[in-house]
């Protein structure tokens, strides 16, 4: 816009340089209203432009900011999130360790399996083929009685409980219905997830088919 109106006043007194005679040149009263105009166009296009600077620079100064606040609230988001996570996990080591016993393991090697045999000499018998061919590591064998359905009349059996390695269930189950008299035997796999570690050692050497020489 100032240069719009600088080049009007220009051309006007230019105009009037031309086309008026000699005699009706400007006087110095004129120039100095002329250049008095000039000068304060230019003073307040200079002010314009350092206005236009400051708003510039409020903008940057505002997307600054947020930029900062919305770095802050992730950065204390995530350092929540993170002493949430610490805290949990240190409740969680807190009662895991009131839980815990001496010489205690987490184990999923291990397995119980009760079996129902007819009699104690025919638990015995199945008993001790299964530790002689290391199917096993024990049999524990428990005598009594069972009430069978539908009648619920009693019938004499023997529970047997044998400590094995999971690796050698599918074996296991199947030499068992071999020995069996009954052809549907009482046959119920129980996993063990904890237990003392020397015991649990102890089954998976007895239930391994290496020579006691060459085992680790």
């Amino acid at each position: 816009m100032k240069h719009i109106i600088i080049l009007t006043l220009t051309f006007v007194a230019l105009t009037q340089l031309v086309c008026v005679p000699a005699s009706a040149v400007l006087s110095s009263a004129d120039s100095v209203a002329i250049e008095s105009a000039i000068a304060e166009i230019e003073a307040q296009a200079s002010v314009e432009r350092v206005a236009a600077l400051e708003r510039r620079k409020e903008q940057r100064q505002k997307i600054i900011r947020k930029v900062w606040i919305n770095v802050s609230k992730a950065v204390g988001i995530v350092l929540c999130l993170l002493a949430l996570r610490w805290i949990i996990g240190f409740i969680g080591q807190t009662v895991g360790t009131e839980k815990s016993y001496p010489n205690v393991i987490e184990t999923n090697s291990v397995a119980i399996l009760f079996v129902g045999a007819p009699s104690q000499e025919a638990a015995a018998g199945i008993g001790r083929c299964l530790v002689e061919e290391r199917l096993a590591a024990c049999t524990n064998i428990i005598d009594g009685t069972c009430l069978r359905s539908p009648a619920g009349e009693p019938v004499p059996e023997a529970l047997m409980v044998i400590k094995t390695a999971r690796r050698k269930l599918k074996l296991l189950v199947t030499r068992v219905r071999e020995l069996h008299m009954n052809p549907t035997p009482e046959i119920i796999p129980y996993p063990i997830d904890q237990g003392l570690k020397s015991y649990v050692h102890w089954i998976l050497e007895s239930t391994d088919s290496k020579p006691w020489w060459v085992r680790k």
